[in-house]
Formats: C-alpha cells, structure tokens, sequence
C-alpha cells in the first residue's frame, strides 16, 4: 500500500513565475506544483495543501504556528511523511524549529527552489520529487526533519545556504550531508547520534532575542541590546572580543542571558584555550554561555523556544 504525504505550501521561489521584464513573485499554488509532476503519484498518496504564497524573509512565528498544527493534524489523521515546500532564504532556520518542535517518527522534509518556474534550469520539481520520494521511504522514518535540496539530504541541525544563487547553494556544517537521492531512492548515510531539545509552541508573544556579530573595530549598541530579552553573540575566532568592550559586555550579562558562538562558518566555541582579556574563559567565567556547535542563527532559535517555554538558559541547552 502506498505511504500517504501531505504537502504544505508556504511559498517561496518554488511558487514563483515571472511576467515579461519584471521579478519573480509567488503565483503557484501547491496543486500547481503537483499536478506538474504526475511521477508524485507512483510514490505516494498525495494531499496538498497551499497555506499561503510568501517569500521566506517574510514568515513570523504566526506563519510557523499555522503550518505546525497543520502538520499535527496530518500526523493525527495518519499521514505517513510531511513535506514543506517554502523559500530557501529561510529554510535552515524553519527547517530547524520544526526539528526542535517535533519528536515524531514520521519524516519531515523541507524543500523549495532556487530557480523561479520559467527561467532555464528550474530545480523545483527535481527537488519536489525528491522530497516526496524521501518522505515517503520507510528509511527515512526517526530521522527527524531534514532539508532536500539539488537532490542532497541535510539534517536540519547542520544546514545552511551557503550561495545565493546555485542550485547546490546548501551544504552542511560539521557533518557533511547526511545522504542524497540515488536514482529517485534516498540513501541515507548517516543518523545524528543526540536528540535536540524539544519545545511545545506556547501561545504569548514570543521572545525578542537580538543577534550581533563582531566586526573589527566596531562599536557595539549596548544601550539596545538591553531592549532584548536575550542576545545572541557572534564573536571572533573561537569565541573572543576586544579587550576595550569586557567591560560592558559583562555588564550586559548581569541583566539578561548572553550566548556566543562563533561567526566562523566550522567549528565549536572553545572553554580553555585561551585566557587574556576578551578570551572565551574570561567571558564563560562572567556567565556568558557557550552556544558549542550551533551558528547564531541556530542558537536564537533554540533561545528563543526555551525562554518561551520557561526553560532555564544554560550550556547544557546547546550540549548536544
């Protein structure tokens, strides 16, 4: 018997047509997409379903919160896969708050397109297909989300775009991609040995946590970063600021959680390596908390689920 997938469209260059000179703007709806791609029905049962038509810089926790629970009732109803099709401007970040949200067996999968529909090379449906066919195997199942893109599978955790403009824009920090689509069949290589906290998506208001990064020689906002109620920091190297900044900094982490990672692209914020002023032990030894593995964008998201679910702010949120 065939799996059955539920489609949720969002929007995103995949829905996007151009018209004579001017732009790409979201037009298609998801059965477009589907009906484009009679292959989908050899794989699955397919449901789908457009909740909106927006460019990903655009989605809100509203948008997040309405996909969410269409994505619960799916489960409920006995959907076998989810698929989320959106823009990929935003997809690593989306990807992962469904991976922090969800603990469920069914694979959800998270895909779109660099390339609107009319321009040549249009990787949508590629991408379409190949989301589908992994949502649908019955490997992909306890792997929680991932992300398909140009035919590589990548676990949420580890995704970024790294291109603006490429088909092969994603690529996976740390780890490498977790595996790819082999002849219309995923082939997954490897499974993330920890489990990632999980959130519930409470219905107040969600936090405002800021994101700044270290740029040399800069002036930092102090007086606004207190309007926060968390802050991210992206800081040089392993971890480090001037020496002329300590000061504020750890008057800062006196009145609100400061997390720092690293604007580098590789890597783990070093504990104790280094120890001069501005070094990652003396801003540890100030309360400021390691974000470990997680880039800046990862790390907000994380923060700002724990603060909303009144979870406390600590290194062993981000140990894992």
């Amino acid at each position: 018997m065939k799996p059955t997938i539920k489609i949720l469209v969002l929007g995103g260059t995949i829905t996007m047509t151009t018209s004579g000179k001017s732009g790409a703007s979201p037009s298609l709806t998801g059965l477009d997409l589907a009906n484009s791609l009679p292959q989908l029905n050899e794989i699955a049962n397919i449901d789908v379903e457009t909740l909106m038509l927006k460019p990903s810089a655009s989605l809100n926790w509203d948008d997040i919160r309405l996909c969410y629970e269409k994505v619960t009732s799916s489960i409920q109803s006995g959907a076998d896969g989810i698929v989320i099709l959106q823009g990929t401007d935003t997809i690593e970040e989306i990807a992962f708050i469904f991976d922090l949200l969800f603990d469920v067996p069914q694979p959800i999968v998270v895909s779109g397109a660099m390339r609107a529909t009319n321009t040549p090379g249009f990787d949508g449906p590629a991408n379409l297909l190949a989301a589908v066919s992994l949502a649908a195997h019955p490997s992909a199942r306890g792997f929680g989300t991932m992300v398909v893109m140009n035919d590589v599978i990548h676990a949420a955790r580890f995704v970024v775009k790294e291109h603006t403009a490429f088909t092969n824009a994603f690529n996976s920090r740390l780890a490498g991609p977790m595996g790819m689509v082999h002849e219309g069949k995923p082939c997954l290589l490897y499974k993330p040995l920890h489990k990632l906290p999980k959130f519930s998506l409470p219905s107040t208001p969600a936090p405002d946590v800021g994101l700044f990064s270290f740029a040399f020689s800069q002036r930092w906002p102090f007086q606004a970063m207190q309007e926060y109620d968390a802050l991210i920091l992206e800081l040089a190297g392993s971890g480090h600021v001037s020496e002329y900044d300590v000061a504020a900094m750890k008057e800062l982490s006196k009145k609100l959680p400061v997390i720092f990672t690293s604007r580098a692209s590789h890597g783990f914020i070093m504990h104790s390596t280094y120890n001069y002023p501005g070094s990652e032990q003396e801003l540890i030894s100030a309360g400021f908390i390691p974000a470990g593995q997680y880039d800046g964008l990862k790390a907000r998201l994380i923060t700002i689920l724990a603060l909303w679910n009144q979870q406390k702010i600590d290194a062993a949120l981000f140990n894992n």
